[in-house]
């Protein structure tokens, strides 16, 4: 998949406010700015038959998720 500069310029923008947004829950105290979970997918084209969460419905869909417990059969997860 090849992205257009408004698809950069999405990724761009979000990338600044989660910054934002860390800096202002653990810098000033403010929980209102807290991410909703620790990882996001941005639908930049919609393709429903992968595998959850990467499955998106629509361009710019904003899909959140908590990161996965271990497994012990992974080769990343052994590493830490």
């Amino acid at each position: 998949m090849t992205a257009i500069p408004s698809d950069l310029q999405l990724v761009g923008q979000l990338a600044a406010q989660a910054t934002i947004a860390t800096l202002l829950e653990s810098r000033q105290g403010m929980p209102g700015s807290r991410l909703p979970s620790d990882h996001a997918v941005i639908g930049l084209r919609p393709v429903m038959a992968l595998a959850g969460p990467f499955g998106v419905s629509a361009p710019g869909e904003l899909r959140w998720s908590e990161v996965p417990p271990h497994r012990a059969a992974c080769a990343t997860c052994s590493l830490t």
